[in-house]
């Protein structure tokens, strides 16, 4: 007779391991989310962290709840084609809910302190670190193209954190970015904003002669980088 215990057909150990470490990762996420007892400004949310380096200190970033709503969103997909429709049904619940307490967190934002766009955290004003709040248009597209929350947070940036035509950073790893100002493009570019080709050239421009960025550049290189460059040209 056959004493083994009947299989559980919630068991994560019955999926691929790859799968299995992705519905490993969706309860994490589920589990952290703090209460959404409506209280707080990050109800809902995930605890404060340090989040991306370039975001500032422990806070309830929105860069991490974006991403984390991605995962679940995620997870629901990949337990659904590997037939558990189940745990799909169930992550699909928890990212719906997830949703709602990211949105009502934005949406109770004092407009003295959002501008009607998405800041860094529920805690913080607008600043540098609001550029990673665009993670929700480019890369996870959880915000449909052209969401005026996000174009006022372009806006916002580009209107008071640009130098020498690109982003400047003014936390951490101060200077001007790379990717920061392309994150910026691609927002405009899926807006169909041709916004993005003057950041495109911005980036480019800053290149090294052999095509290669630092991770931060100092304004004072610009200038002289530019300079150089123009007197490498041909005279007429």
């Amino acid at each position: 007779m056959d004493r083994r215990p009947a299989a559980d057909p919630d068991r994560h150990d019955r999926y691929p391991e790859t799968l299995q470490a992705w519905l490993n990762g969706a309860d994490w996420i589920i589990a952290k989310r703090l209460p959404e007892d409506g209280r707080t400004p990050h109800a809902g949310l995930l605890p404060a962290g340090f989040s991306a380096e370039h975001l500032g200190p422990n806070d309830h970033y929105y860069w991490d709840n974006f991403w984390g709503l991605a995962g679940l969103q995620a997870a629901a997909h990949l337990a659904q084609i590997h037939g558990a429709s189940e745990k799909a049904a169930g992550y699909r619940r928890q990212a719906d809910q997830y949703q709602q307490s990211i949105m009502s967190s934005i949406e109770r934002l004092p407009a003295t302190t959002s501008r009607g766009a998405i800041p860094a955290s529920p805690h913080r004003r607008m600043d540098a670190g609001a550029i990673g709040s665009l993670v929700a248009d480019y890369t996870l597209q959880l915000l449909p193209a052209g969401d005026a929350r996000i174009m006022r947070t372009v806006a916002w940036l580009e209107k008071h954190c640009f130098h020498s035509g690109a982003f400047f950073q003014d936390m951490i790893h101060s200077g001007i970015n790379v990717y920061l100002p392309l994150a910026i493009a691609q927002s405009l570019l899926r807006a169909g904003d041709p916004g993005y080709r003057p950041l495109m050239d911005a980036v480019a421009g800053l290149a090294s002669s052999i095509g290669q960025w630092p991770e931060a550049i100092h304004p004072e290189w610009t200038a002289l980088h530019r300079n150089q460059r123009r007197s490498a040209l041909p005279r007429r």
